[in-house]
């Protein structure tokens, strides 16, 4: 394949567009990896996976979230966490939960904290008793996140008491409870020079992971929740594949159904900018 494709090649076998009298349109015409493993392959000398393709339908939001709490950042002990920028509403992050078997919480930060820094810049705004905690240094508050980090991050040094950009957003923040994006912008006002980057706008971040919440902190802009199980396809309505297999003599004619991919799950998206 070529470099600079994502892809080396996607082949697919079925396309279905189903509709339903008086309800919306369901799309399956739009397809990415699933997590399912059909077997390896070799190309040029190199080794390669082949991987099922889940449908994937138009972007909307969820009609139902299960529990959802406000206010709320949701911590667990997990195997398997994610994060995703740009999702613009807490019900698009409970989409993409839902939509995957193994999430099973999530937490949606309205304002993801100093740019490029990750959620630990959050964790140092307080905690459930209302107690105010010390700002972490620009290090800790970098650490476990990889990745570039914006400059409001990387500044060593802001003014000659060598408090980083950061560590004076986070005390202005603590001292007069300042929404992080107002604080980002005092001080990139009155340290232009070293701290101009901080004046630009944070992003929206929703975690994803594979555990329930063992605690709850209290975070301003935050929206956390579980998600509710979603129907499959198959049980929307019968696939092409499955009409194609009894006009042909039903299952029995697959001796091995272990190297076909299973009916998946309908998958939302969100607009553009979550898959940067």
């Amino acid at each position: 394949g070529e470099p600079s494709s994502l892809f080396t090649g996607l082949v697919f076998h079925e396309f279905q567009v189903r509709y339903d009298e008086g309800g919306e349109q369901l799309a399956f015409g739009l397809f990415g990896l699933g997590d399912q493993v059909t077997g390896t392959f070799e190309i040029d000398g190199k080794p390669f996976t082949a991987w099922c393709l889940t449908p994937m339908g138009i972007p909307k939001e969820a009609d139902e979230c299960g529990l959802t709490e406000k206010g709320m950042s949701y911590e667990a002990r997990s195997s398997w966490s994610s994060h995703l920028e740009d999702v613009p509403t807490p019900s698009l992050c409970c989409a993409k939960c839902t939509e995957l078997p193994f999430c099973k919480s999530w937490t949606w930060l309205e304002d993801a904290g100093l740019d490029g820094c990750g959620g630990s810049a959050l964790k140092a705004l307080g905690s459930p008793s209302g107690q105010r905690q010390t700002a972490h240094s620009s290090r800790r508050l970098a650490e476990g996140h990889g990745g570039a980090h914006a400059p409001c991050c990387d500044v060593l040094e802001a003014v000659s008491d060598g408090s980083t950009c950061g560590e004076r957003i986070l005390r202005l923040v603590n001292a007069t409870g300042e929404t992080l994006s107002t604080a980002r912008r005092k001080v990139a006002s009155e340290h232009p020079e070293a701290c101009g980057a901080c004046r630009e706008p944070s992003t929206t971040r929703c975690w994803l992971k594979d555990a329930l919440p063992n605690r709850k902190e209290a975070m301003h802009g935050a929206v956390s929740g579980l998600p509710v199980p979603v129907p499959k396809p198959s049980e929307l309505g019968p696939l092409m594949s499955t009409l194609v297999a009894e006009a042909f003599g039903g299952p029995g004619l697959v001796t091995d159904d272990r190297r076909f991919c299973r009916a998946s799950r309908v998958q939302f998206l969100a607009p553009k900018g979550l898959w940067r």
